[in-house]
């Protein structure tokens, strides 16, 4: 649909996809719905695809059940859409309810924007999800694009968000995909030193952690609560160049964040991740 000079207002339903939500699938999909105080609602959908092209063809993926939107409507109805976070707004033009961006590998970060504005009964907002389609993503959060100083919410592990403050009318959307690990021993030492998001987080009780070196030598993997106690060892061996896995399970401990440490050679790496029981 191509944005006119005339307004048209449309209600549109839910949009379900069908792609598998795994991050080696290279594929995942999150659908947000915002609802106004008078019980009005949308649910749009964010996430990424192997074949998406968000600002490389300069124009949104039909074929991934992207859409430009009319215009916003005028004030006292509600509206919630996806623009383009940059100032250039040359991708999404005044907007999209499916908003796929292009997934080629883990690691980075890519920021959605929603832009919205309340029915005739005003504020409060709700913008709700389920934490469990975040799953294959290293972090994502929702925050105001004051630096996260009213809202600022980590969606892997709440459901949802409630917008009080009148002057907030978008919300960045800020996801990390997980990163692949290298596989063979030619990939770890082409990517040298690293230590992957733990995989699947949150968990309970199993994760697994990669990492990869690319010379031999003495490797330690250790977990540690938020105090700064060790918990467990994981790894303390002399290894070869290479990738590896290993599995941490949360068995017997409480429901929190953790942080996991490598140490190799002059590498050292800490990352955090949470147990939800």
């Amino acid at each position: 649909m191509k944005h006119g000079s005339a307004f048209v207002f449309m209600v549109l339903s839910a949009v379900t996809l069908c792609f598998q939500s795994s991050s080696r699938a290279q594929r995942l999909i999150i659908p947000i719905t915002g609802r106004d105080s008078g019980g009005t609602r949308y649910t749009d959908t964010l996430g990424w695809h192997i074949n998406a092209t968000y600002c490389i063809d300069g124009w949104i993926d039909d074929d991934l059940w992207e859409y430009e939107l009319p215009p916003k409507p005028p004030g006292g109805i509600f509206d919630f859409r996806f623009i383009d976070h940059r100032t250039t707004g040359a991708c999404l033009g005044v907007g999209t309810r499916v908003h796929i961006q292009y997934w080629d590998v883990g690691g980075f970060l890519d920021t959605f924007r929603i832009a919205f504005q309340p029915g005739e009964t005003g504020y409060p907002l709700r913008f709700s999800w389920s934490p469990q389609d975040g799953v294959g993503l290293a972090e994502l959060r929702i925050r105001d694009l004051f630096g996260g100083f009213f809202v600022d919410v980590d969606m892997l592990t709440d459901s949802s968000v409630v917008v009080t403050n009148p002057a907030i009318t978008m919300l960045d959307i800020v996801g990390l995909r997980v990163v692949e690990p290298p596989v063979s021993v030619d990939d770890a030492r082409r990517f040298g030193y690293s230590l992957a998001r733990n995989y699947p987080n949150p968990f309970n009780p199993t994760t697994t952690i990669s990492y990869s070196i690319p010379l031999e030598g003495p490797v330690t993997l250790k977990i540690f609560d938020l105090a700064g106690i060790e918990i467990s060892t994981l790894v303390s061996e002399r290894k070869a160049a290479g990738a590896y896995s290993v599995d941490w399970s949360a068995r017997g401990f409480p429901s929190g964040v953790y942080v996991y440490r490598m140490m190799a050679g002059p590498y050292t790496s800490t990352k955090k991740m949470l147990v939800i029981k």
